[in-house]
């Protein structure tokens, strides 16, 4: 997989949220820092189509997104949140969302080990067991998005501050899965803390 910037510019109005970026990337992990405002969100939402390119490109493979429909492209990348939206549902549902093929329970079961949810799974009387944004906790939300993660094994995978509730433990664990899965993927993630910046491929700041 090969990702270009080329002179990507977004504007609101007389506000310019990301200006002229020139960026090439392959597999591997990239820290994407800045101060707030700095525009890596909207960078996010640019390459996943959820924002419209006015000036600049992308191109995935050579090819412009222009010319990619909106849900091939959706198709191959994965977009987690700071906080990931949990529908209205069992654990399980909450946990396939998005996911591609046949998904067996013992994958369920051994990213949720891997990501140490089971505590959650425990509490709450099993997998099948209906969940509400409400009882979780922001920590427990996380792991439930990056079980997402892991199951839909996108090419492109997008992470905005998606540690940032975990404790140290579970950060180094997800370090460990994110230098695993950019083996076969690029992965962008926004980040400040200082372990997950260390661990990227490169890094770029946006200022």
């Amino acid at each position: 997989m090969k990702l270009e910037l080329d002179g990507l510019t977004k504007e609101f109005g007389d506000f310019t949220a990301v200006n002229h970026i020139d960026l090439t990337m392959t597999n591997g992990v990239y820290g994407l820092l800045g101060v707030n405002g700095a525009g890596k969100t909207t960078l996010l939402k640019l390459l996943s189509k959820l924002y419209e390119v006015e000036s600049g490109s992308i191109t995935v493979n050579d090819k412009n997104i222009d010319s990619i429909s909106t849900s091939t492209l959706r198709n191959s990348i994965t977009f987690m949140m700071k906080e990931p939206l949990i529908i209205s549902g069992s654990l399980w549902e909450n946990l396939v969302v998005g996911a591609k093929g046949e998904i067996k329970e013992t994958d369920i079961i051994n990213i949720c080990k891997k990501v140490q949810l089971t505590s959650l799974v425990e509490k709450i009387g099993g997998y099948q067991s209906t969940i509400n944004a409400d009882s979780l906790s922001s920590g427990e939300k996380q792991k439930i998005g990056l079980v997402r993660v892991l199951l839909r094994k996108s090419s492109v995978i997008m992470l905005d501050e998606v540690t940032s509730d975990l404790d140290g433990n579970i950060e180094n664990i997800v370090i460990s899965l994110l230098e695993e899965l950019a083996n076969s993927a690029i992965i962008i993630n926004v980040c400040h803390r200082k372990k997950l910046v260390e661990s990227s491929t490169y890094i770029f700041v946006i200022e």
